[in-house]
């Protein structure tokens, strides 16, 4: 695998190298978000060693960017996280974020192997062997994505695509009753919650349109958030139909 490393600290970075030299992974160090997205658009990797904090552009910002380009989607690319302070909520955001996984500090040998293995082999699984014939683009759900963020367990991807449903369908008419009322805040919770939840189960046209509805919530606006509404309802259907239609699959 082509790996990129993106760390401004050389021990860290220099440890990560010295890892890998003895496999037959092909590693690129860069030391900045910066760099990172400047070797992203320049070449491809299959795995890239984010390192939250960094200065000038940090890891977040630079996986945000780095996921726009083409070929660098969660199914064609993995980023693992690398922190050393990360909170219960922080390791819900890094998945809605577009890292596939996340490494806390000190790494050692074998869990940084045993991650980049189980990684290698989901990207590397045919992406037609669960999905029937459909344009990926146009989907409600992305079970490669899923896999790819629960490390191929199969099982955990379809208990937390079962529960997301359910959520769904929980919580569609408490938001709706909450925006009516201009009760954006409370409206604005559950919204940020169903987005948390899409992230796992590969619900990216959910995740995306959760975000934008969040956003005019905050921002109290009302006609917006009512025309993002509509849209999450829309989508909400179109994925509890193709769960129905898929259901044996």
């Amino acid at each position: 695998m082509q790996i990129l490393i993106a760390d401004d600290n050389d021990i860290n970075r220099q440890f990560l190298i010295g890892v890998l030299e003895d496999t037959t992974h092909q590693t690129t160090e860069v030391i900045n978000g910066e760099q990172a997205i400047r070797a992203c658009r320049s070449k491809h990797f299959e795995l890239i060693l984010m390192d939250i904090r960094m200065p000038e552009i940090d890891g977040i910002e630079a996986t945000t960017i780095i996921r726009q380009l083409p070929g660098f989607s969660m199914e064609e690319t993995a980023i693992i996280a690398l922190t050393a302070d990360l909170q219960i909520q922080q390791q819900t955001d890094l998945f809605q974020l577009g890292f596939n996984n996340y490494l806390s500090k000190p790494i050692s040998r074998q869990t940084l192997l045993d991650s980049i293995n189980t990684l290698e082999k989901v990207l590397r699984q045919p992406s037609t062997q669960e999905l029937p014939i459909h344009d990926q683009a146009t989907m409600p759900i992305d079970r490669q994505a899923a896999l790819s963020a629960a490390g191929g367990n199969r099982a955990l991807v379809e208990k937390l695509t079962v529960m997301f449903a359910s959520e769904l369908t929980r919580f569609e008419p408490i938001i709706e009753s909450h925006i009516h009322q201009g009760e954006y805040d409370s409206a604005r919770e559950l919204v940020h919650k169903i987005r948390g939840s899409a992230a796992y189960c590969g619900a990216r046209p959910i995740q995306q349109t959760c975000a934008a509805l969040e956003l005019s919530l905050t921002q109290a606006d009302g006609m917006q958030s009512r025309r993002y509404f509509a849209q999450f309802c829309s989508e909400s259907n179109d994925l509890q139909t193709y769960l129905q239609d898929n259901s044996t699959a």
